[in-house]
């Protein structure tokens, strides 16, 4: 009885992150639908205000649901977390500017497929610029880190080994972004493995936040640099 308790439990808790994974996935829609839809200002602000709207309900609903399976006993930063935030995110920068050459070199391929799309989005008008500026530095390292680290190591994996949910939150991590290769798909395993990795010795979903906002901050202010050169 008890058994089989568990097992629908399992279940559950897989089916709410299949649910945690497909709003990750299509929060970004009414971005994509202003990018490839020429609209007048009202309709950019109102689109504007949904995309926010919805990515703040997203979030709320992840919170939800890792608060469902798991209560964090501090979200006070100290200066270890600090320090760790600092020296993850310096550790992944060298790893994927190594990758990045390998990715160059081997495929002949400058930046990730992933990249490129949030490149083509940027460049596509000003009001996503903006929305889609804002919302991947502040929005989606909280969304993805409470869904890809929170929920899934602390829901799904938690009776596994401490290993196994690092690397599986690395690879279902790297499979929610685009890759055109097997180079491009591990810089964003790595980086998830890294994220697990600070996730498991802090025990604060908010360090992980912390590195996930410092990389994403970094790659979109080189993104809206190399659009201006362009347009220059």
């Amino acid at each position: 009885m008890k058994n089989r308790s568990l097992l629908w439990q399992y279940i559950m808790r897989t089916l709410i992150l299949v649910v945690l994974i497909t709003m990750v996935l299509f929060v970004s829609s009414p971005v994509i639908y202003l990018a490839n839809h020429s609209t007048s200002m009202a309709i950019q602000i109102v689109t504007g205000i949904v995309y926010i709207a919805g990515f703040l309900i997203a979030i709320a609903i992840a919170w939800q649901a890792y608060q469902s399976v798991w209560k964090q006993s501090t979200h006070r930063l100290t200066i270890t977390d600090v320090g760790l935030v600092i020296k993850t995110w310096i550790l992944f920068y060298v790893i994927e500017v190594l990758m990045q050459i390998l990715n160059e070199l081997v495929f002949h391929q400058v930046g990730t497929k992933n990249d490129q799309a949030i490149s083509h989005l940027l460049r596509s008008n000003p009001t996503v610029l903006l929305l889609l500026s804002f919302s991947v530095i502040f929005l989606s390292p909280v969304l993805e880190e409470l869904v890809f680290r929170g929920y899934l190591i602390r829901g799904v994996f938690d009776r596994f080994p401490k290993w196994l949910s690092l690397v599986a939150s690395g690879l279902i991590f790297s499979s929610g972004h685009l890759s055109s290769n097997i180079i491009s798909f591990f810089i964003y395993a790595f980086l998830g493995m890294l994220l697990a990795y600070v996730y498991f010795k802090s025990e604060k979903i908010e360090v992980a936040i912390m590195v996930h906002f410092l990389n994403n901050l970094l790659a979109t202010i080189l993104m809206i640099i190399s659009l201006y050169k362009v347009k220059g």
